[in-house]
């Protein structure tokens, strides 16, 4: 993949595209007879390098602080991760976006960590989960698994059955994967990423809907995706957030893990039926346009995206005829909070690190 990859550098992202574009068709139409290994290779490369966009939460800007805020309210809780538990849940959960680069070689030459964690793997395994569309024929087109249910299984494979001293690792990828259906694109969902899976027809209905240039050229973002963790505000109400419960329902970890993805994704899809105060429509009205897509619902159209209005207005939208205001900070922070929450029912479940005591119920 060297070649390929080298071939990028001083490369506009403009050009880039237009590459990409046309290497597409030239493997799609057949018109690169001859030289259709070289093509594959550098739009492999061009997918890869795209691909760093298709992620939930910003990694350095939600991911990450949201991880420390749960870690720092556990130890509130009297929990205490040891330092190296800690660094290996960061690096694990980071990785799940920004790919297996900073991993280290002793990790990434097992066969658990490739199921998981090269870049390479986020071409074909995106990170959507809605519970009530998890068949294979809902999910799955061709190689690609629009939901992420392989690598779900496969963090799980790796929490369960991988070297003790790698186990954090992969708590880490399964944290970075509930943190996302906190996030209401992803449970839906509603595709977000790099706009060149167009090319594919399975694809074109969740990207042309848009329009060039609706929402990012070359990538189409997500705003609650994009949406920075407020560490300062979000730190002062750590002690006001509860300890996680001390037992699972399950004796069975993995089955404890599918509870709190399901349980976390449901309440994300009710948060979106909740009313926006002050108007007469649900938060689900920005992420409810009907593609006709088997899997994928998309962004409403007709009205700017969300948090780029400060007021709203409109049949089945206002009370009364009067704009309303929507509190988009207050809806994120929720959302952040669940997040935070939901790491913290992770963390309480695998009892991976713990250098302190469990608190007991009476304390």
């Amino acid at each position: 993949m060297s070649q390929p990859t080298s071939s990028l550098v001083g490369k506009s992202r403009a050009s880039i595209y237009r590459d990409l574009v046309l290497s597409a068709q030239g493997v799609r139409f057949g018109k690169t007879a001859g030289k259709d290994v070289d093509v594959i290779k550098y739009l492999f490369a061009l997918l890869i390098l795209l691909a760093f966009s298709a992620k939930g939460y910003h990694p350095k800007e939600a991911h990450e602080p949201l991880t420390t805020l749960a870690v720092d309210a556990m130890a509130q809780c009297g929990i205490n991760l040891s330092e190296s538990t800690r660094l290996q849940l960061m690096q694990g959960n980071l990785a799940m976006d920004e790919g297996a680069g900073k991993l280290p070689k002793e990790l990434m030459n097992t066969s658990f960590a490739k199921a998981v964690f090269p870049m390479t793997k986020r071409i074909h395994n995106w990170h959507f989960y809605h519970p009530d569309k998890t068949a294979d024929a809902q999910r799955l087109a061709g190689k690609t698994d629009m939901s992420m249910a392989r690598l779900w299984q496969a963090a799980q494979a790796g929490l369960e059955q991988a070297p003790a001293e790698h186990k954090a690792y992969y708590l880490g990828a399964i944290i970075h994967l509930i943190q996302d259906v906190t996030v209401p694109a992803h449970a839906v969902p509603v595709y977000h990423g790099p706009k060149i899976i167009a090319w594919q027809r399975e694809f074109a209905p969740l990207v042309n809907y848009l329009g060039f240039g609706f929402r990012g050229i070359f990538v189409i973002h997500d705003p609650v995706d994009d949406w920075p963790v407020n560490s300062t505000g979000a730190e002062q109400p750590i002690a006001a957030i509860p300890c996680p419960e001390l037992h699972a329902a399950s004796s069975n970890l993995s089955a404890n893990f599918d509870a709190l993805r399901t349980r976390v994704a449901r309440q994300t899809l009710t948060a979106l039926d909740n009313p926006i105060p002050g108007c007469a429509a649900p938060w689900r009205l920005f992420w409810r346009e009907d593609l006709g897509h088997r899997y994928f619902a998309g962004y409403t159209q007709g009205i700017k995206p969300f948090g780029r209005a400060n007021s709203l207005s409109g049949e089945g939208i206002s009370i009364d005829g009067r704009p309303c205001e929507p509190d988009y900070q207050g809806f994120v922070e929720t959302r952040h909070r669940a997040a935070i929450e939901a790491t913290m029912a992770a963390l309480q479940l695998s009892q991976l690190g713990v250098v302190s005591p469990v608190p007991t119920e009476a304390q």
